[in-house]
C-alpha cells in the first residue's frame, strides 16, 4: 500500500516528518512522503536523533538549501532502508544530507535527483561516518560533485552501483575513502579527488536493468550484479 498511502506536504514551507532527539523505538514504514518544503530535509528532517525509516518512497520534494529527500543533522543516526528516492532537488544534496551524522543506508534507489548549484545530486556528506551498502545511484545531477560528495573522516560504500550519473560518481574533497563489490561506469576514472581505496571486486559492466527509463531498476538474467 506504499504507493496509495501518500503524505503529501502541499509545498508549504515546512517538511513532511521531522525528528527531534527521536530514538530506535520510533519507526516510519509504508508511505510515500511527497510535496514537502523547507530550508533542509523537505520529506524527512532528522535531527539528533535515530528511527528506522524503511520501506518508503520519497518523491518530488524541494528544500531550499540541503536535503531534497531526507537531511540528517546535530549526530543523527537513523538506519534507512528499503527506500525509493526519486526526483528530489535542494541546491546541496538533492537526495540525501548527512551534516555530522552517520546514517545507515541499505537497499535504496536513489535515482533523477539534482542538486541545483550546489554538490551532491544523490547524496551529500559533511562530516560523520555513514555506512553505505546495496545502493543504486541513477543519474542524479548537478553541475558539481553530480552524484555522491563526501567531506568526512571516513566512508566505506559496498554492493553498490553507479550508472548513469553525468560526469564523476563519487566526488572526494576530503576523507579516506574505501569502494569495493560495486559496479562504477567509469571505474576508478569515475572517483574525482582524494585517494580513495579501490577495491579488486569492483567492476564497470553495464548492470542489466529491466527499463530503468520506466522506473524498473530489477536486473536482468543475465546481469553482472548477480552473485
Amino acid at each position: 500500500y506504499i504507493d496509495s498511502t501518500i503524505l503529501n506536504g502541499g509545498r508549504n514551507n515546512t517538511p513532511v516528518v521531522s525528528y527531534n532527539n527521536v530514538n530506535r523505538a520510533s519507526i516510519l514504514t509504508g508511505f510515500t512522503i511527497t510535496g514537502g518544503g523547507g530550508q533542509r530535509g523537505a520529506g524527512i528532517l532528522c535531527v539528533a536523533s535515530s528511527p528506522t525509516l524503511t520501506h518508503l518512497k520519497l518523491i518530488n520534494n524541494v528544500a531550499t538549501f540541503r536535503g531534497g529527500a531526507i537531511n540528517c543533522q546535530a549526530g543523527a543516526a537513523p538506519t534507512i532502508e528499503y527506500v525509493v528516492i526519486n526526483g528530489n532537488s535542494a541546491p546541496f544534496a538533492g537526495g540525501i544530507g548527512c551534516e555530522a551524522s552517520s546514517p545507515r543506508i541499505s537497499h535504496a534507489l536513489i535515482a533523477n535527483n539534482t542538486a541545483n548549484g550546489g554538490e551532491g545530486g544523490g547524496i551529500y556528506i559533511n562530516q560523520g561516518e555513514p555506512t553505505l551498502t546495496h545502493i543504486t545511484f541513477y543519474n542524479n545531477q548537478c553541475d558539481r560533485a553530480p552524484n555522491l560528495y563526501v567531506l568526512t573522516n571516513s566512508l566505506t560504500v559496498t554492493n553498490s552501483i553507479f550508472w548513469n550519473n553525468p560526469g564523476a560518481d563519487i566526488t572526494i574533497f576530503m576523507g579516506r575513502v574505501t569502494v569495493d563489490y560495486c559496479i562504477i561506469e567509469g571505474g576508478r576514472n569515475a572517483i574525482q579527488g582524494g585517494n580513495p581505496t579501490y577495491g579488486d571486486n569492483n567492476i564497470e559492466n553495464n548492470p542489466l536493468f529491466v527499463d530503468p527509463n520506466g522506473g524498473d531498476f530489477h536486473l536482468q538474467e543475465g546481469s553482472p550484479c548477480i552473485d
